[in-house]
């Protein structure tokens, strides 16, 4: 982790060098990256997801009508919860030794994807009746949007931090793979192609080429059409600059002096609502990264750039998990040791569970 935040800060730096990404297919097998399947589909391995305990709901988590569920991991594993009912389902991944579930969980398709351990380790999916099979080996999984079910994973730890980046389909085969230069760090796998942060600036990349979308900021959220960025200076000053992959800089939102977003330092990303209405961002304050308070989540309506909300999160950068309900309407965001809501009605907050948590996601 220490070698990422070096290389963020590194790219922040150099984003005043201009320039070109130069991306181009993968003819050759990176020299520090283990292979992913080329070979047509096949299971890599056999996981097994065990429910390790349950508990029937008696009333609904959330008010009104919300019927969704939220997978909350630990180091342990993770549970289920059904938001209309209040039942839990707890699940722990058996044949991982020592390794515990990382920090990087989403859901792909109907698939749960999480990668053991801290680095880059095997790419799970894990269907939600506990069905696990092993999609890539020694990689790093990148949060990915519209892509058919599809994954892109990533060797994050390579020698020079640019190394190849595959899109996996479900059954474990490779649908494309490219190089990438040096300095470069994915943020966001959007259908066939990724969001990333270079050293000059930030891009879209694919197999066929790259489409520059900023020369300075980095990008800490990204779907199909929108795009965040956050800019600061050498005084930690920072600007949300929110925007459209063509037109990124449509409108800008000041932080207080000291307030740095999570995603500046390669974590604790943002995430834009399923409508496009909201962007969620968790934001830690000067104390906070001095152990000395807490958090919060940034929440900005993309239509005016005003902030909407300021609930709250917690004060460790790596446990600042949020995701949306599928119907935009309930952000879950971690908050201290557990799991808080806003709604985007009313700005209420709630509080839905006291656990620890380390990512988030919404089913």
């Amino acid at each position: 982790m220490v070698l990422v935040l070096g290389v963020l800060l590194i790219m922040v730096a150099g984003h005043d060098q201009g320039g070109t990404l130069a991306v181009q297919p993968a003819p050759r097998q990176h020299p520090s990256a283990r292979p992913v399947p080329s070979d047509g589909p096949r299971t890599l391995g056999e996981p097994t997801a065990v429910p390790v305990g349950a508990t029937s709901g008696s009333w609904a988590v959330l008010p009104g009508d919300a019927d969704f569920a939220i997978v909350a991991a630990d180091h342990q594993g993770w549970r289920v919860i059904e938001v209309a009912t209040g039942a839990v389902t707890r699940w722990h991944m058996s044949g991982l030794g020592e390794q515990t579930l990382s920090r990087t969980l989403f859901i792909s398709g109907d698939d749960l994807v999480i990668n053991p351990g801290l680095g880059p380790a095997d790419v799970l999916r894990v269907a939600p009746d506990g069905a696990a099979v092993t999609i890539a080996e020694h990689r790093q999984a990148v949060p990915t949007i519209g892509a058919d079910g599809a994954v892109w994973v990533h060797d994050g730890l390579s020698d020079d931090f640019g190394g190849a980046a595959s899109l996996v389909d479900p059954d474990g085969s490779v649908r494309e793979r490219i190089m990438l230069p040096t300095l470069t760090v994915p943020a966001v796998g959007i259908g066939d192609a990724l969001v990333v942060t270079t050293k000059s600036g930030t891009a879209v990349v694919s197999d066929g080429g790259s489409e520059p979308i900023r020369d300075d900021g980095v990008v800490v959220a990204a779907d199909a059409r929108r795009v965040a960025h956050v800019i600061c200076d050498q005084t930690r000053s920072c600007a949300v600059v929110i925007g459209t992959m063509d037109e990124p800089d449509q409108h800008r939102l000041l932080l207080a002096p000291g307030d740095v977003p999570g995603g500046y330092f390669g974590s604790g990303l943002g995430a834009f609502s399923p409508d496009g209405r909201w962007l969620a961002l968790p934001v830690f304050t000067q104390s906070s990264r001095g152990y000395g308070g807490r958090g919060y989540v940034a929440i900005i309506d993309t239509r005016t750039g005003e902030r909407a909300g300021r609930p709250e999160g917690s004060d460790q950068p790596f446990t600042s998990a949020l995701a949306w309900s599928p119907d935009s309407r309930w952000l879950v965001f971690a908050a201290g040791e557990g799991i808080d809501a806003w709604h985007a009605g009313t700005g209420g907050v709630i509080k839905v569970d006291t656990e620890p948590v380390q990512a988030l996601a919404t089913w």
